[in-house]
């Protein structure tokens, strides 16, 4: 018996959700880098909105 929706469905329900998660954590982290004036900062928060840019991107369709 086969799976209704298939690959898009498990995609979408699974695996964007924890993607999105993961990028959300990496700008939190890099927030607070930031504000505490820490090294890697900038780097975490353009890697964390890319992650989330790309997230809102494949959510359009």
């Amino acid at each position: 018996m086969s799976k209704r929706g298939g690959f898009q469905e498990l995609f979408f329900s699974t695996i964007m959700p924890k993607v999105y998660g993961i990028g959300a954590a990496i700008v939190i982290v890099g927030a607070m880098f930031k504000l505490l004036h820490i090294t890697g900062a900038g780097v975490m928060l353009g890697v964390g909105l890319s992650v989330e840019a790309i997230i809102f991107f494949f959510k359009c369709f």
